[in-house]
């Protein structure tokens, strides 16, 4: 028999004077349970029936262990979960998650994995791992012993989680064959394990689940942030193209460097600097000027590249403006080695985007033509809308908040001021705050859809309560209950607790320096009236709510 239906059996021992209320209280708690949920049978299984351990179950698992076998039943037994089995399990990937954590990367092999021939905590490590590998692998063989591996509902590997704890055992298992190749490619999967304790938590695979559940429902509002990012992208390749190049150079054109100095180390560079800064006509890379109006693309005499530098003024970080409109200019002199020198705003491109010189690691060690970017001032170049993948990761970069402002600041230097001003502003707002607010949305109402299911769940594996005197009781209970919360959720009350705040703040706020007897003992009474107040609204508000909802 059903349990709920057994739960009203007291109900009828009663006396019959409160027949009636027990009638209208048993009806209640009906219409309670069938609200929880409309199936209560899905929910409890008949104690004295335990064949529902075996429905799903394919007849013969591995093809051999009937379902009928007692080895069968006891291994069902064993890994069936909630149990101890289940908890070592949990435990086990504990420990190997603190031996993997605790592996010394200081010493590393050939393939950049924790040597085991010169650490000896690496060594003992990796003969630990033998041992958590045979119990995760006892673990995949018993519950395909008890479940079936492919065949059946409740299969072992129908199930996602126990597919990546499979997995994860093969590979850990072949990182330990000799003469397979990549071998430090199979050991590097090892740091998954720890994934394994998320299917030995309920809630948590149902977090997990719903959230996956959840991409179809942020399709939408990744396909509208998609389209800004796209926009912006291209709107600022189309303004800003090449922008963040421009730096003030200490010269007035490019400069070549001497065959016998040609890196920054060398002891005469700073003398071939100041020579080139005083005399850059004895320097100059080439007889035609930096820029022509008349030039195209293709015919720019910079189109082939030169074995050329032009000097940057490495203390001033800012990108200079190259026209009429930018906020920063290069005119304004500074001292180079005891020297006053003129700066003129220039970039390692045309103005086409053709590189003025080849690129080589001479003198600065990394690329000649990320000379003006490659800093940490500018993140090493990557941030910069000079083609489409720089002006996402840029623009991704913007909607996340993250050194948004640095990047506004260039371009108003480069470019102009309020028209730079309002781009920015209006993607923070669309991009970083209303469309990830969105997301967020959506998220929360994935949280919500987790927080119906666990509440369900847990209803489904309450007791019944098979007292018929504790059912009126908590019938009687919720009455009192739910008058309550009409009262706190009462206009009236709600005007008189906000009546009081205010009143409390006044009297709060009245204490001085200097304040007379009199008037401190009128404020303390005060205080303690509307801190009896506050109190007792806390007590109605944890009988309306209940204490858990209360002080969430």
């Amino acid at each position: 028999m059903n349990p709920r239906i057994k739960h009203f059996r007291p109900l009828n021992k009663l006396e019959d004077k409160n027949a009636h209320l027990v009638s209208a209280v048993s009806d209640s708690l009906r219409t309670n349970m069938s609200t929880v949920h409309p199936h209560p049978a899905s929910c409890f299984k008949d104690v004295a029936n335990l064949e529902w351990k075996y429905d799903g179950l394919v007849e013969y698992s591995l093809g051999v262990f009937s379902i009928k076998s007692p080895f069968r039943k006891q291994v069902i037994d064993l890994v069936l979960p909630p149990s101890h089995f289940d908890r070592c399990i949990l435990i086990t990937i504990f420990l190997n998650s603190l031996a993997i954590a605790s592996l010394d990367y200081n010493v590393i092999d050939e393939n950049y994995q924790p040597s085991t021939n010169l650490s000896m905590r690496n060594k003992i490590i990796e003969n630990i791992e033998i041992l958590f590998t045979v119990i995760f692998a006892s673990e995949s063989i018993l519950k395909s012993i008890a479940f079936g591996l492919i065949s059946g509902k409740r299969a072992y590997i129908r199930d996602g989680w126990n597919v990546l704890d499979f997995f994860i055992v093969v590979v850990s298992i072949l990182g330990f064959i000799p003469g397979i190749p990549n071998l430090s490619g199979f050991r590097s999967f090892r740091v998954l394990r720890p994934l394994r304790s998320v299917a030995k938590f309920p809630n948590l695979r149902k977090i997990v689940g719903t959230f996956i559940e959840s991409i179809g429902d942020l399709a939408n509002v990744m396909i509208l942030l998609a389209f800004l990012l796209i926009c912006f992208s291209i709107f600022g390749i189309t303004f800003w193209k090449g922008l963040f190049h421009w730096r003030c150079r200490l010269t007035p054109f490019p400069v070549r460097m001497p065959d016998d100095c040609r890196n920054e180390t060398d002891e005469c560079w700073e003398e071939f600097i100041l020579s080139a800064v005083k005399n850059p006509d004895a320097f100059r890379c080439s007889s035609f000027p930096t820029y022509d109006a008349d030039w195209t693309q293709s015919t720019s005499a910079w189109n082939d590249p030169q074995d050329c530098i032009w000097p940057i003024d490495d203390s001033d970080t800012r990108v200079c403006r190259s026209g009429d409109h930018g906020l920063h200019s290069c005119s304004r002199s500074v001292n180079i080695m005891g020297m006053d020198v003129r700066r003129t705003c220039g970039s390692n491109y045309d103005s086409f985007g053709n590189p003025r010189f080849i690129d080589s690691n001479e003198p600065h060690g990394f690329s000649r033509m990320q000379s003006g970017t490659f800093s940490s001032e500018f993140n090493w170049g990557f941030t910069n809308f000079d083609d489409f993948p720089h002006a996402i990761v840029t623009t991704f970069q913007i909607i996340t908040l993250e050194g948004w402002s640095d990047i506004m600041y260039r371009t108003i230097d480069a470019w102009t001021i309020w028209p730079s001003i309002i781009a920015y502003a209006s993607l923070i707002v669309f991009g970083g705050q209303i469309v990830i607010n969105i997301l967020l949305a959506v998220i929360n109402g994935s949280l919500d859809k987790i927080e119906e299911s666990i509440k369900v769940g847990e209803a489904c594996m309450k007791e019944p309560n098979t007292h018929g005197i504790s059912a009126i009781s908590n019938r009687l209970i919720s009455v009192y209950t739910t008058a309550t919360k009409e009262v706190v959720h009462g206009k009236l009350y709600t005007s008189f607790v906000f009546a009081i705040i205010i009143l409390n703040t006044i009297i709060l706020s009245a204490d001085h320096y200097g304040i007379s007897p009199e008037t401190e003992s009128v404020l303390e009474i005060g205080n303690f009236i509307t801190t009896a107040i506050f109190f007792v609204d806390m007590l109605l508000c944890n009988i309306a709510f209940g204490p858990s909802a209360y002080w969430r």
